[in-house]
């Protein structure tokens, strides 16, 4: 009820305002400067892990390496919506806002995170939060575990296909389910399709809440059977990710209804100004950002 309308809050005013200065006449221009801002940022803060890591033990204040945590978490805040925010809207300028596109999209996703054993990180707030109080901050998990502390060739092309490949797979999913809830679920009646969305969001999200503990000792069950184990995972979480869409995308509209309609640009200032600063101010700041790649079954 708190957390996941602020980080809503902080990227759809993030991606608002990106819209607004980045070439806002130019659609696919506009995007391909977003991609060339994210991917090389989220490509940086995988090669610095440890130079960061040395950096903050360097250092007996508490005060200046929160300091240091909350700018990073701004920066990679900043990155991951840019990234998304690139490939999305590629996606919109070259296929077209169309079933077909969404259908693909969306499909090309779940069969490629289902591969390659990834489909938790489909997965958003409400249906997982973070908090501030990571004993490690900097460190972002790659596809291929590679070590981070020697950043070789090896740490280098795993994370680059972490953030192009498996990051990108991600915005698929996601842009081709928000689109066939944009297409299908009231498209005419914009209050009634967030209404509708944060109504299947919530009450996924409750089913979910119910359902985790058994699912969790059956799957604990499954441990000899891998192959089960991550079908039962990969079924929940494809659950909770279109939980997540739904309510993201029901929080992002009310937003657009409620907050200041007549003032866009003003709306989507408040809108990151109170979703960075109350996230902040609650430890729950990282919740904004993506941190690598979850193996299923792990």
């Amino acid at each position: 009820l708190l957390i996941t309308p602020l980080v809503v809050s902080y990227w759809r005013g993030t991606w608002g305002l990106m819209d607004q200065l980045l070439l806002p006449q130019h659609l696919v221009s506009s995007a391909w400067v977003s991609v060339a801002i994210g991917v090389p940022l989220l490509l940086l803060l995988n090669l610095l892990q440890a130079p960061l890591r040395r950096l903050a033990g360097r250092t007996d204040s508490y005060v200046l390496r929160h300091a240091c945590h909350v700018l990073y978490v701004y920066v990679h805040g900043f990155a991951n919506v840019n990234h998304w925010r690139g490939v999305w809207k590629l996606l919109d300028g070259y296929t077209g806002i169309t079933v077909p596109s969404a259908v693909a999209c969306a499909a090309l996703a779940v069969v490629a995170k289902t591969a390659m054993r990834t489909l938790y990180n489909l997965l958003a707030p409400p249906v997982l939060v973070a908090t501030d109080f990571s004993s490690d901050p900097f460190t972002i998990t790659t596809r291929f575990r590679t070590d981070s502390s020697s950043c070789s060739l090896r740490f280098a092309l795993d994370a680059l296909f972490t953030v192009t490949v498996m990051g990108s797979a991600v915005v698929l999913f996601w842009r081709g389910t928000w689109e066939m809830f944009d297409l299908f679920l009231f498209p005419d009646n914009k209050q009634l399709t967030a209404l509708s969305c944060l109504a299947i969001g919530y009450i996924l999200y409750l089913v979910q809440t119910v359902l985790q503990f058994p699912a969790m000792r059956l799957s604990r069950r499954l441990e000899k059977y891998l192959f089960l184990q991550v079908a039962l995972e990969d079924i929940f979480n494809l659950v909770s990710a279109v939980c997540a869409v739904s309510y993201w995308r029901g929080v992002w509209l009310t937003c657009d209804l409620v907050l200041l309609p007549d003032a866009p640009t003003l709306s989507l200032l408040v809108s990151h100004a109170v979703g960075t600063g109350v996230l902040y101010l609650a430890c729950a700041g990282r919740s904004v950002i993506v941190t690598g790649c979850v193996i299923d079954g792990e």
